[in-house]
């Protein structure tokens, strides 16, 4: 999805041997799961992972449970 603007610094995260930029962008559009519905998420953004991650702002409204076993994820406001 695009992103409104380029990922600022918006903190920095530390690991017990290294520390970096967390940076933070909002999308351009909404993310929908279900019923719920959240216009210009913010995605943050760090070195060491290869993927934006939308977040725990997001997901906390929700119970996830994981059936690993088919392969599906649930999402329970």
């Amino acid at each position: 999805m695009p992103l409104e603007s380029e990922p600022k610094v918006v903190g920095k995260a530390r690991t017990g041997y290294n520390e970096f930029d967390v940076k933070q962008a909002p999308l351009k559009g909404s993310v929908r799961i279900g019923a719920q519905t959240v216009e210009r998420p913010r995605v943050d953004f760090v070195e060491i992972f290869p993927h934006g991650n939308i977040g725990h702002a997001f997901l906390s409204r929700f119970v996830v449970t994981l059936d690993q076993k088919n392969h599906r994820i649930r999402f329970k406001v």
